[in-house]
């Protein structure tokens, strides 16, 4: 059977694993459903009840979106978000690729913003070398 998963994709999903298997200790569960160049990642944990980690990316020719990323209240302002976002940026960067994120609620997407964040149309944001992804911003 031949392999329809686009390369860029692949490796993409499989740094977001590495990134994600970092914090099993804590994590009880992953589950991914993927398409040839889209993947839904989902951390869930008895530990934090019904809340998990849900992360959507899809790969385009030119850009990498992250079209959903959702942190529990109980796991905010504890750099997991930004951590992540720092993770695919590199690996988007070393596709060749430009990262970009889609579905944010007002605060996160004026928080991007205020972090250096480009803005794009459809209220979307594009990463770059300037953008603040430590763990506090720098306001």
């Amino acid at each position: 059977m031949p392999n329809n998963f686009d390369p860029d994709a692949t490796a993409l999903l499989a740094g977001t694993f590495h990134f994600f298997a970092n914090l099993l200790p804590y994590w009880g569960r992953i589950d991914i459903e993927r398409e040839p160049r889209s993947f839904h990642i989902e951390l869930s944990s008895k530990h934090i009840g019904k809340d998990a980690i849900v992360v959507d990316i899809s790969v385009g020719d030119e850009f990498v979106s992250i079209t959903g990323i959702i942190i529990p209240g109980s796991l905010r302002h504890q750099g997991i978000g930004k951590s992540l976002i720092r993770k695919l940026y590199e690996m988007t960067k070393g596709l060749g690729k430009r990262l970009e994120i889609f579905n944010m609620v007002d605060g996160f997407y004026s928080q991007m913003i205020t972090r250096g964040a480009q803005p794009r149309p459809c209220e979307s944001v594009e990463i770059t070398d300037q953008t603040d992804l430590a763990r506090r911003a720098h306001v």
